[in-house]
């Protein structure tokens, strides 16, 4: 049925002659989750268009607001940086609000790369993560560091003697060093290693 008023009008006529409807069939509500034929999703489009005028045409209000987002930050260079934010909510995620330093953006899958940055500086991560209805998330927070300019092409090299402040890239993501090292790769040091991720 595509025209909700329809449904509305015979759900009257119904109640009025004493054979009011208590329920909706399952299948309905159960396919809203899902996707049609070609693959797009319902959207809940059934529940958001009935369910207003099968409770007294109250519209049923959201108020539960999306987790607090997690942040990964990679490819961090001298300039440059990777930020992806990613949470959960009861209805969907619309947008996220990501802010670095002074630069703010509006991102719908979380995912942002940052340019215009200032080498070896520090920058503050925030973000926000915002629902169809409004509702914000509490702001989540990090830091990264980007690299200097010599620092940005050292690629990690197995053989190589680092030592403290030494900089690397291993499969995209950068490193220090936090003492003498030879030998241990980057993104198996673990948090007691000789490397910390930036």
């Amino acid at each position: 049925m595509k025209d909700p008023n329809a449904v509305k009008n015979a759900l009257n006529r119904l109640k009025a002659s004493g054979n009011e409807i208590k329920g909706l069939m399952t299948w309905s509500v159960n396919w809203d989750a899902g996707t049609n034929s070609n693959g797009e999703k319902y959207n809940n489009t059934f529940v958001n268009t009935y369910a207003p005028m099968l409770f007294n045409n109250q519209p049923i209000e959201d108020t539960e607001k999306p987790t607090l987002p997690t942040i990964s930050i990679s490819n961090v260079t001298a300039s440059t940086a990777t930020i992806q934010g990613k949470s959960t909510d009861n209805v969907r995620i619309d947008h996220y609000e990501i802010k670095i330093g002074t630069q703010s953006f509006k991102s719908n899958s979380g995912l942002q790369d940052v340019t215009g940055l200032s080498k070896k500086t520090e920058y503050n991560v925030e973000i926000v993560a915002v629902d169809p209805s409004g509702n914000r998330s509490d702001t989540s927070r990090a830091t990264f560091m980007t690299l200097d300019t010599s620092a940005e092409n050292n690629t990690w090299q197995k053989d190589k003697v680092y030592v403290q402040g030494d900089r690397v890239t291993f499969n995209g993501v950068n490193y220090e060093a936090k003492w003498w090292d030879t030998g241990q790769q980057p993104d198996q040091s673990g948090d007691f290693g000789p490397w910390k991720k930036l």
